[in-house]
């Protein structure tokens, strides 16, 4: 059964949110971080809500709004949510009052206002959304399987639209901590870097993806959701994984148009430099978390790029890493890897209608 990406939108670091055609100039990291541009949020959330919500609620509810106004809301039968840590900043706060209070009369609002399912809960209760809401979180693979799930809710019939979405914050402690773990790169990313895949430590990111997904296609700005896997395996030929994943679709690297790798400079995604010269030499070949930084939902912006690529016929010149730009985009295919034989694969297409 074919899914399809019927709306997307994306807050991150880059300027990314309400755009059709992404700008070529790039946000560069500072502190070895990428932190979100924040929205203009009274336009999207009521101002007498905005002072209750922590910062990473409020610029996910602004990508899950923007994404809603692209359809019509009383179609949604379903909100998916994914994060690896949820919360973070509040969770903080909540573990720092226990500690103050002894583990006595706590207030219960910083606890609610850390669990992980916060974002999911606020779209519904806003918008009004009484629909079945899933928040799933299983650390950098949450947004792959939250995915798998949507797309098994649909084909089952158990609904027609799902908003689903994707995102993680970055807070001073966490960057603090990733700092003195000695996990942190020295200097900016860029394609050499990419490519070597020598730098000691990570550009660390944040951001909010949400999508649209159906069982129908909305529009001719539409793309085709395929397929997702993940696959943890003792192997390190991502090469051979990536061409069993392609023959289960009767296709072969030849017909993928935009490989987008989830590159991040570090020897962990090795093994996705090889992909660059390798059999994909047919196809324009893009990274991202140089722009998005690295989170465990940074699938999300990869989602996104692939979505708007296919509706652009192109793809960004801040992301571009090799080949020839000029070809037409009908079938992109997103590698990312956040540990040594760890992958996600994802297959996103032109819909027929428009081809």
């Amino acid at each position: 059964m074919a899914i399809y990406i019927n709306a997307s939108s994306m807050v991150s670091a880059q300027e990314t949110l309400g755009t059709e055609r992404w700008q070529e100039n790039t946000v560069l990291s500072e502190n070895s971080s990428l932190k979100v541009i924040d929205p203009v949020y009274k336009e999207y959330i009521p101002p007498a809500m905005l002072r209750r919500m922590s910062r990473l609620v409020k610029f996910s509810l602004v990508s899950a709004f923007n994404c809603l106004n692209q359809v019509k809301e009383d179609t949604i039968d379903a909100i998916i949510t994914t994060t690896g840590l949820g919360c973070i900043d509040d969770t903080g706060v909540f573990l720092k009052q226990m500690h103050e209070n002894g583990e006595t009369l706590m207030n219960p609002t910083t606890f609610i206002r850390s669990t992980h399912n916060a974002v999911g809960g606020q779209i519904a209760l806003i918008k009004g959304l009484r629909v079945p809401n899933y928040t799933f979180s299983q650390k950098e693979t949450s947004f792959e399987i939250g995915l798998l799930d949507a797309m098994m809710m649909l084909e089952e019939g158990e609904a027609k639209n799902i908003l689903f979405g994707g995102f993680d914050e970055l807070t001073p402690l966490s960057l603090n901590l990733w700092k003195q773990m000695g996990c942190l790169a020295e200097k900016e990313l860029d394609e050499n870097s990419l490519k070597k895949a020598s730098n000691s430590g990570i550009i660390l990111g944040e951001g909010a993806g949400f999508f649209v997904l159906s069982a129908k296609e909305g529009s001719s700005k539409s793309s085709k959701l395929v397929d997702v896997e993940i696959h943890r395996t003792a192997t390190c030929d991502c090469n051979r994984l990536l061409k069993k994943f392609l023959v289960k679709h009767n296709l072969h690297s030849s017909d993928i148009n935009l490989l987008v790798l989830g590159l991040d400079g570090t020897p962990n995604t090795k093994n996705l430099v090889l992909l660059l010269n390798s059999d994909f030499e047919n196809s324009i070949i893009a990274g991202f978390k140089h722009c998005s930084g690295s989170f465990d939902t940074d699938t999300s912006f990869a989602l996104w790029m692939a979505h708007k690529a296919i509706q652009n016929g192109c793809v960004s010149k801040a992301t571009y890493l090799q080949g020839d730009k000029n070809q037409q985009i009908e079938k992109v295919l997103l590698v990312n890897s956040s540990r040594p034989n760890s992958y996600s694969f994802i297959l996103v297409t032109e819909c027929q209608s428009s081809q």
